[in-house]
């Protein structure tokens, strides 16, 4: 019976893509020649059973997963990509799609929160490895079609009862950064984290939490950021005592900032969205520059996420002094020093009109005139170039002039004056 829903949901082209069928199938009679059985495992079959479209796609070999990935890219072409201490392959079988292939493995922890070690195991063994119950099923993929759900745990009725649930009490002390993904969970799918879980978030996990490298809880929050609905994860986060965890410079998250997670950068602004980088400089924009550093320290922050919290932080820092009757060139040359996206995360915080006339306007202004202009009319190249530019740029700004013939003529009235 539950081998022809997860049939029917398969072919349902609103929750997986046809194209994404006919790879897995393709994946399967590989498999098949090779003596190898693949399964579709963990967020696949919980997505597919809550009629939810399939975003990505793991596909577990109980086998060589390397292997399997060799013969597809030999027979289907594309590239191939083998991670040989984890046990996986990534076979990029177009420019734009990727599927890796997982080798079906157990892992055991050397010590709490360390990187697990891993061996080839069973797809059983496999599932109990995995997080949570509602990721612990699995389906076999053969001729086509979906086996039988294997659901060792219970996911199913989890996934009824709307539960987030652990496989074993020590979970969260074999990898802390579960409880992180067990809130990302349960906001996400309007889920509660049952009692037994709830439990097993005490201070021995938190203390492991504590000590854990900066990358790998910088990931867990870089995944909560880019969820649709970021706000209420940190609070919960908040509320269940993660956020000061492994920092206790780690601010608050402000409520009142909530909203702006899920902002997207206008069209007129010509700026892209960074997801990541908003969230964080959101969430630290009431801390210290010396703060940040901290922070960005301990996360291991990228240095270019580093720069848009502390530009961000400093903008707001000299923005309430700032005269509102400054001049466009004097908010361009204090703007101009930093990056567009902290300007943009600025202006979400503050409303400030003069930040929006420059991402929109101002920053786009140049004069006519270059350095060749300046050749062309018999100056000799020197230091005059730049402040000549940058004068009649300021004369564009503040609206001195306001057309080309406007801008020679004080091009020539600069250069008798020396």
């Amino acid at each position: 019976m539950m081998a022809s829903i997860l049939d029917r949901k398969l072919h349902n082209t609103e929750l997986l893509a046809p194209e994404r069928l006919d790879l897995l199938f393709r994946v399967a009679n590989q498999a098949e020649k090779l003596g190898m059985n693949i399964y579709l495992v963990g967020g696949i079959i919980r997505d597919l059973l809550l009629d939810r479209r399939v975003e990505e796609m793991d596909v577990v070999v109980e086998g060589d997963a390397g292997k399997l990935g060799l013969r597809l890219h030999n027979e289907h072409g594309g590239k191939l990509t083998r991670h040989h201490r984890f046990k996986t392959a990534t076979w990029f079988y177009s420019e734009s799609g990727a599927l890796d292939l997982v080798t079906a493995r157990s892992e055991t922890y050397p010590t709490p929160g360390a990187l697990p070690v891993i061996e080839t195991a069973s797809i059983l063994d496999d599932l109990r490895r995995r997080d949570f119950t509602i990721n612990a099923m699995a389906a076999k993929v053969e001729k086509e079609q979906p086996g039988e759900l294997l659901d060792i745990f219970n996911g199913r009725s989890d996934l009824d009862r709307k539960i987030i649930r652990i496989l074993h009490r020590r979970s969260f002390v074999d990898d802390p950064t579960r409880m992180l993904r067990a809130l990302r969970y349960e906001q996400r799918y309007g889920f509660r984290i049952d009692d037994g879980t709830s439990e097993c978030m005490n201070s021995e996990a938190l203390k492991i939490l504590s000590g854990m490298s900066g990358e790998r809880i910088r990931y867990e929050f870089e995944s909560i950021l880019r969820e649709k609905h970021p706000a209420g994860m940190m609070r919960r986060a908040q509320e269940l005592g993660l956020l000061r965890a492994f920092n206790p410079e780690l601010p608050a998250f402000n409520p009142s900032y909530e909203l702006l997670l899920e902002s997207v950068p206008p069209i007129e602004f010509g700026i892209s969205n960074e997801p990541l980088a908003l969230g964080m400089a959101i969430w630290l924009a009431d801390v210290s520059p010396q703060q940040i550093r901290q922070i960005a320290r301990r996360l291991d922050f990228p240095r270019r996420l580093s720069i848009v919290c502390l530009s961000a932080a400093e903008i707001r820092s000299w923005l309430p002094g700032k005269s509102q009757d400054l001049k466009p060139s004097q908010w361009t040359e204090n703007l101009e020093k930093h990056p567009p996206f902290a300007i943009y995360v600025t202006w979400l915080l503050s409303q400030a009109a003069p930040l929006r006339d420059y991402l929109v306007n101002w920053r786009n202004i140049r004069p006519h005139a270059t350095g060749e202009t300046l050749i062309a009319l018999g100056l000799p190249p020197g230091p005059q170039y730049k402040r000549l530019i940058s004068r009649l740029r300021r004369a564009w700004l503040d609206g001195e002039i306001h057309s080309e013939q406007e801008e020679r003529e004080l091009l020539h009235k600069l250069m008798d004056q020396g």
